[in-house]
């Protein structure tokens, strides 16, 4: 087979450097340029193209593309920001406080206002102590200048995390919203699947050897680039099968498929399809039915000719992606409602929603009638509608990204095991930043004392209470290096 050869050649030597190679099947991360390899690249995500295009050396190679049988190098463009920049008063995010903070500062000022009204009467009936050094002394201590370090060293710290994720947060100031948020909508096939179909399982016929029936079946598809070929293409290269020439393939859309392969003309297709070939389907009941009732999609595969006989079945699916069951298990300990836009009536989406524990399936109709402020939809380039609807809005994908340049949240790869971390991140904010908050302004407390006489400090102990303030914000931002992503690629199920 042709792809196979050029497999062999296009693996073999180091990268260049910048270079990228893709492999078969796999998603196209960023636009780029090919520079080796020969491959039919499936563009319908992006340009909405029904056909695949071929791809060489020179071509271009668009982000959220799925590359075909064939490896390929690509040379990646330089990396530009996506969607125009936002207003500066929104990058900012916000003020020098932050959005955790906010209502604890308020707090603070009124304790300080207090304070600072005690201080005067203190004066008042105590005049031998009144000084403008002691104002000076009180004023420093009630409002630190570390109490204004907090928030800025955390939202660069906050970039950094984000960055090593790669995950995207426009304005941070969006992470405080997450804190309400008590229900994720999955979109449609893609968000918690792998997104195309793949060869779970076969049974042969009890007249079949099983290498007889993979052969066959591969062969006969070897050169077809629609959605089944590419699961039998995939699973021919994941099992090393040697093919057989083939001639006289005929398609029909929707039906299936007919070859010749070895003088052989094999028919691949639904019960319907070796029906209308005169092929009888025989002994294969009892796994068709437990097949049909995991939501399989079947692929029958026969021989017509003087005497047609069926070789047996393909079951195939849309796995769940990795660390999926993982995920939904999470959401559920965290009191989070989990639901899938689908129909129940949908075996497929149901059984989905089964393997991965999903709470419920929700028609698309229905997506429209949670509360905004309390849900988050998650979704692929395929459910812009839904991503548009509520503003707790997470884009996988760089293709989603892209068709949303305003987007709340986004994830640079389409791994939905992340969805979490935007929500695990703004409860490690809300629990850490207001205790460092009250740590900074305690450490000002006894330059305090000391104006209003109570103490004596020298210069060194005064410096040491302002800069212990600073040193305790800094250790507090690095700290967020402790907290662990949910994906993780050793998760597997």
């Amino acid at each position: 087979m042709p792809a196979i050869d050029q497999a062999a050649e296009v693996d073999q030597g180091p990268l260049p450097p910048d270079a990228v190679r893709i492999g078969p099947f796999a998603p196209v991360g960023s636009d780029g340029t090919v520079q080796d390899g020969r491959s039919e690249v499936d563009e319908a995500a992006v340009t909405g193209a029904v056909l695949p295009v071929l791809k060489q050396p020179g071509d271009r190679l668009l982000a959220g593309s799925r590359n075909g049988a064939g490896p390929l190098v690509m040379i990646p463009d330089p990396e530009r920001p996506l969607g125009p920049p936002l207003p500066d008063s929104v990058a900012a995010s916000g003020d020098l406080i932050g959005p955790f903070l906010a209502t604890l500062f308020r707090r603070l000022i009124l304790i300080d206002l207090a304070a600072a009204a005690a201080a005067a009467v203190w004066f008042v009936l105590h005049p031998a102590l009144a000084s403008l050094d002691g104002w000076a002394l009180i004023l420093l201590g009630l409002m630190s200048p570390a109490l204004f370090f907090v928030w800025p060293l955390q939202r660069l710290a906050l970039r950094g995390w984000l960055n090593a994720q790669r995950l995207q947060c426009r304005n941070l100031d969006r992470l405080h919203d997450l804190l309400l948020v008590r229900r994720l909508v999955f979109g449609r096939s893609g968000t918690l699947s792998q997104g195309r179909l793949r060869i779970v399982s076969l049974q042969p016929a009890p007249d079949t050897a099983p290498a007889e029936l993979v052969v066959l079946a591969i062969s006969a598809y070897q050169n077809v680039e629609d959605v089944w070929g590419r699961a039998f293409l995939a699973f021919g290269l994941t099992h090393r099968v040697h093919l057989r020439p083939v001639e006289n393939v005929r398609v029909e859309a929707g039906q299936g498929l007919s070859a010749v392969v070895g003088g052989k003309t094999i028919v691949v297709g639904p019960p319907d399809w070796l029906h209308e070939h005169g092929i009888p389907i025989v002994g294969l009941d009892a796994p068709v039915d437990e097949y049909r009732r995991l939501g399989r999609e079947l692929l029958f595969v026969g021989i017509a000719a003087m005497e047609p006989r069926c070789l047996g079945v393909f079951a195939l699916a849309d796995p769940p992606r990795a660390g999926t069951s993982l995920l939904i298990r999470t959401c559920k300990q965290s009191g989070l409602e989990t639901c899938l836009v689908g129909e129940a009536a949908d075996t497929p989406t149901a059984t989905l929603a089964g393997l991965t524990g999903v709470g419920r399936l929700v028609p698309a109709a229905e997506c429209g009638n949670f509360d905004d402020a309390t849900t988050m939809a998650i979704g692929r380039s395929s459910d812009i509608a839904l991503l548009q609807r509520y503003d707790n809005a997470v884009a996988l994908g760089q293709t989603a990204l892209r068709a949303l340049p305003q987007i709340s949240f986004g994830i640079g790869r389409e791994d939905t095991r992340h969805v979490l971390d935007f929500i695990i991140l703004a409860q490690a904010m809300a629990r850490r930043l207001p205790l460092t908050f009250l740590l900074v302004w305690i450490s000002g407390w006894p330059l305090v004392a000391e104006g209003f006489g109570l103490l004596e400090l020298t210069p060194l102990l005064r410096f040491a209470c302002l800069g212990s303030g600073i040193v305790i914000a800094l250790v507090q931002s690095q700290l967020l290096r402790l907290i662990d992503s949910l994906a993780n690629d050793e998760h597997e199920d």
